[in-house]
C-alpha cells in the first residue's frame, strides 16, 4: 500500500514536471523562433542625418509595391510606377509620381514615396470626342511630411499618423492623343521589365488600391540607380548587402521605437526571406506530444 502510494505521488509529480517541461519547450521555441525585430533601413544605434534619409526616401519612391487587385489574379506587383501606354504597350518613361490639380483647380504632384493608398473616384468624358480623358484621383498621404522636418521634429508614430495623414483629390489626364491612356505599371519579379497592371479608365471604381513598401539590397539599389557614384557616397555601410530592409524611408529611430509602430517582423520570415525554400512557421509539436505520450505511459503502470 505505501509503495502504491510512492509510486502515485512520484507519477503525480513526474507528470506536473513533463507538463513544466513541456511549457517551457513551447516557451523557448516560441521565442526562438517568433522574436520580432523592428523593420527598418537604419540602423537605429548608428547616426541618422537628413542625407540619409534624403537617399532613403528616393530609393523609397521607385520600390513600391502592391497586391494584384483584379479578380481571379493573386500575386504582387513591384516598382510600381505611372505611365502613359498605347494598344496595352507602355509609350512613356516610368514616373513615380502623380501630376494634376488638386480641389483648389492648382498643379499638385504626390511622390509614390508618401502615398498610402489610391482610389479611382470618378471618370470625365470630353463631351466632342466621347473619350474618358480625365480620371479623378484620392489619394491617401503618409507620411506627408519632408525629410528635413522629421529629422528636425523626431516624431513617434502615433505623432506621425495622428499629424501627417492627408487625404487630397487629383484631376489627373487619363488620356493623352500622342501617348495614349494613363496606366499603373509594375513588374511581375523585381528585376523583370515592367508590364501594364491597368489603365486608370479600367481600374474599379472606388476601390482603395493600398501601397507597400519592397524590401531592397544593394543589388537592386544599383540596378536601378545611374548616380552610382552617389550611393557609395552617400552610404558606405553594408545596409543592404541581402534583401532583408524595407525601404521605409521615415523609419526613423523615434518612429519606429514607438510601440504602435507596424512593419515588425520575425526572424523566422527574416531568414526565410532569402532562402529558396517557402516560409512555413514551424511548430513544435513532435516534441509536446513525445511529453505527453510518456505522461499517459507512466500514468497508466502506476494505477
Amino acid at each position: 500500500m505505501k509503495l502504491s502510494l510512492f509510486s502515485l505521488n512520484f507519477s503525480n509529480i513526474f507528470i506536473s514536471f513533463l507538463i513544466f517541461s513541456s511549457s517551457s519547450l513551447l516557451a523557448q521555441e516560441n521565442r526562438f523562433r517568433w522574436h520580432e525585430i523592428i523593420d527598418t533601413p537604419y540602423e537605429l544605434d548608428a547616426t541618422l542625418n537628413v542625407y540619409k534619409i534624403l537617399f532613403m526616401m528616393k530609393i523609397s519612391n521607385r520600390t513600391r509595391a502592391i497586391d494584384d487587385f483584379r479578380p481571379h489574379r493573386f500575386g504582387k506587383f513591384y516598382n510600381i510606377a505611372i505611365a502613359y501606354s498605347d494598344n496595352m504597350k507602355i509609350s512613356t518613361k516610368p514616373s513615380y509620381a502623380i501630376i494634376g490639380l488638386n480641389e483648389h483647380s492648382t498643379p499638385d504632384t504626390v511622390y509614390f514615396s508618401n502615398i498610402e493608398s489610391i482610389k479611382l473616384l470618378e471618370l470625365k468624358k470630353n463631351i466632342f470626342t466621347n473619350v474618358h480623358t480625365k480620371a479623378l484621383l484620392e489619394i491617401q498621404i503618409f507620411p506627408n511630411i519632408c525629410a528635413e522636418e522629421i529629422f528636425v521634429l523626431q516624431p513617434s508614430y502615433t505623432e506621425l499618423k495622428m499629424n501627417y495623414s492627408t487625404k487630397i483629390k487629383l484631376l489627373v489626364d487619363a488620356f493623352d492623343n500622342k501617348h495614349g491612356n494613363l496606366s499603373l505599371i509594375g513588374r511581375k519579379y523585381r528585376n523583370s521589365e515592367y508590364e501594364i497592371i491597368d489603365r486608370v479608365v479600367d481600374l474599379p471604381e472606388n476601390h482603395t488600391i493600398t501601397f507597400d513598401y519592397d524590401y531592397i539590397s544593394t543589388r537592386f539599389i544599383n540596378y536601378m540607380n545611374s548616380e552610382k557614384h552617389d550611393i557609395a557616397m552617400l552610404f558606405k555601410d553594408s545596409y543592404f548587402e541581402k534583401l532583408d530592409k524595407k525601404a521605409i524611408w521615415w523609419a526613423i529611430p523615434s518612429v519606429c521605437n514607438s510601440v504602435h509602430y507596424p512593419y515588425r517582423v520575425s526572424t523566422s520570415e527574416m531568414n526565410c526571406l532569402n532562402s529558396k525554400e517557402p516560409y512555413e512557421r514551424k511548430k513544435p509539436w513532435f516534441s509536446v506530444v513525445v511529453v505527453i505520450v510518456s505522461a499517459i505511459i507512466i500514468y497508466s503502470l502506476t494505477k
